[in-house]
């Protein structure tokens, strides 16, 4: 996913796509529905766009944990989690 649009309205208000269109097309569909029922504009509606995004957190060195709590790596790192990791801006992953 290379583009997202942003509605300030929805709770998950960010949403990725695969096209610029896509996103646009989101975005532009939000706009209306911000008009509330006296005509009055929400004051976030400035807020709602759409774009391309150029970098996007992404795992890296990622170790893997048993059920025991032992990461690949030979360390114990308990057994509520199953991974262990970092993360780092990056190119989306397609």
């Amino acid at each position: 996913m290379k583009y997202f649009s942003y509605d300030p309205s929805d709770v998950d208000g960010l949403e990725l796509h695969h096209t610029a269109d896509e996103a646009k097309l989101r975005a532009q569909s939000c706009i209306p529905e911000m008009l509330d029922c006296d005509g009055r504009w929400e004051e976030r509606v400035n807020l709602v766009c759409w774009g391309e995004i150029r970098e996007i957190a992404i795992k890296t060195d990622v170790i893997n944990v048993d059920d025991r709590g032992f990461g690949e790596d030979g360390v114990e790192y308990g057994t509520d989690i199953d991974y262990m990791c970092k993360y780092k801006l990056n190119l989306p992953q397609e």
